[in-house]
């Protein structure tokens, strides 16, 4: 079949959604900015060499092609959905993967595939791969698995010429054995199968976008598949109706921050921001749980508190919620795993928990802190005690240096 699953290392922790090295800072240093009524004074902090003045503040971004695919793929990200949106049982995430270019692409489609894309003009997209399994493990278990790639094209005739080409070209990798699939509520979809095999591969265009698909089943029984794959098709469509599709020229100019959040988002002074998917990102909940490896707790925590913005910039996240009532309580469902020893916060600093991890995949990761200032909540990490305190009490400071929202 023409999809391919897809492995990514970044693929992060549902507890503490990243989990990232951090480079050791020490010392003191000022806090600028004026204490509020009725607040902790700021200045007092112990920072290190942190910045808590916001980003705007001290750096302008220059718009170029490249960072404009990158935020072209983020907002593309908060249109692709995730596996517990059609099933609760494809709870498990096994990777994402985005493409700026066609060679990219070719991570999830197969390289036969590539002069389609190619011919028609690919834009970028996004691929993703959502199971009832954590890991891959023997083919004869049997797994219920969904990998789907969201592909934007210049227009809607390229997009609709591609999703055909890109099912007969995989088609004609074995013709004798491959066979033709209709889908009775998606009959413009372009599916087919192997008889015997538990897979199914369905490709369709809607608008400039091209849906496509590998749906893995436990067991070859094509009604089985054919209605997985009509069940996505049913919540994915819907999503990329609602998003207007981007000219090259409007990718080139999208806003880098709209929302404000990297202005309230630590990092470290020397750190180069510059827009990059997965790493230095802003989403909507649905983007940011792609990179959560079991998003169902986290996408409940985030509804119960009505985040709508998540950003990610140096290993540092930041959600804005509701209000400050359900920032509070959001805060309260981190670091909430068995793995996570509680350890002492800064002191001065309100609102803050600090923990340490007992088994950590890489020691880089050891300590997390959690701060929540007004209806915005915070997570940082770092491999070194010390720095981890300078990093949430600089956190805090940069969100009262912030106001006003």
């Amino acid at each position: 079949m023409r999809i391919r699953n897809i492995l990514r290392t970044s693929t992060v922790r549902c507890a503490a959604l990243a989990i990232a090295a951090t480079a050791a800072v020490t010392g003191c240093s000022s806090v600028p900015g004026t204490a509020v009524p009725g607040e902790v004074d700021v200045r007092g902090f112990d920072i290190g060499s942190y910045p808590t003045t916001p980003l705007d503040l001290r750096w302008e971004y220059t718009h170029t092609l490249l960072d404009g695919v990158e935020l072209a793929i983020m907002r593309l990200s908060d249109h692709v959905v995730n596996g517990i949106d059609i099933d609760p049982k494809l709870k498990y995430n096994r990777g994402v993967k985005e493409f700026g270019d066609a060679e990219a692409a070719t991570d999830l489609l197969a390289d036969v595939n590539r002069p389609v894309l190619e011919r028609h003009n690919f834009m970028f997209g996004l691929g993703i791969t959502s199971a009832d399994r954590a890991k891959a493990g023997d083919k004869s278990m049997g797994e219920t698995a969904i990998t789907i790639g969201v592909l934007q094209f210049p227009d809607d005739k390229a997009a609709e010429a591609a999703a055909r080409e890109l099912d007969q070209t995989d088609f004609a990798v074995s013709p004798d054995q491959n066979k033709p699939v209709a889908l009775k509520k998606y009959p413009d979809a372009h599916s087919h199968w192997r008889p015997g095999v538990p897979t199914l591969g369905t490709t369709m265009a809607v608008g400039s976008y091209v849906i496509t698909m590998l749906i893995d089943w436990p067991s070859p029984d094509l009604d089985s598949l054919t209605d997985l794959a009509e069940k996505t098709y049913a919540v994915q469509v819907p999503l990329l109706e609602k998003l207007p599709p981007l000219s090259r020229r409007e990718v080139a100019a999208l806003p880098f921050d709209p929302e404000s959040m990297f202005q309230r988002t630590l990092t470290s002074e020397d750190f180069f921001m510059s827009p990059r998917v997965g790493s230095v990102a802003v989403h909507t909940p649905r983007g940011i749980l792609h990179w959560a490896s079991e998003p169902a707790e986290t996408q409940k925590a985030m509804e119960d508190s009505g985040t709508d913005r998540i950003s990610i910039a140096d290993d540092t996240y930041l959600w804005r919620t509701r209000d400050a009532e359900s920032a509070a309580k959001f805060a309260g469902t981190r670091l909430k795993s068995s793995g996570w020893t509680p350890i002492d916060a800064p002191a001065d600093v309100p609102d803050t928990r600090c923990s340490e991890d007992s088994t950590p995949a890489d020691s880089d990761n050891k300590y997390v802190c959690v701060v929540q200032y007004d209806r915005y909540v915070a997570q940082v990490q770092s491999g070194q005690l010390v720095d981890v305190k300078q990093r949430v009490a600089a956190q805090y400071a940069l969100l009262a240096n912030s106001r006003p929202w």
